[in-house]
């Protein structure tokens, strides 16, 4: 008796903690007029996750986009160069 009172009390528990969390339903967004709180424009894209069919939103303003877009730019030319040192003969 006191063990199944111990379960019962234990999935009471777990099931307020979990019932707390508010959900965002993703239907009512509107991600094309998004803004920051700055009133920034954000562009918004959907993209599927590498080994997931879920789609995910992606929002940054173009300021971050930019940025992003600089650093993968940096970080393929860094790897180029790397690779060009590192094979001098023979490997292409």
């Amino acid at each position: 008796m006191l063990k199944i009172s111990f379960m019962l009390a234990a999935a009471l528990m777990i099931s307020s903690c979990a019932s707390s969390i508010p959900k965002t339903d993703s239907s009512k967004i509107d991600y094309d007029n998004a803004v920051t709180a700055d009133g920034e424009k954000l562009i918004c894209k959907s993209e599927r996750v590498t080994g997931s069919h879920m789609k995910t939103k992606t929002c940054m303003t173009k300021a971050e986009k930019a940025q992003a877009r600089k650093e993968s730019e940096m970080f393929l030319d860094k790897m180029k160069i790397k690779s060009q040192q590192t094979c001098t003969k023979g490997c292409g």
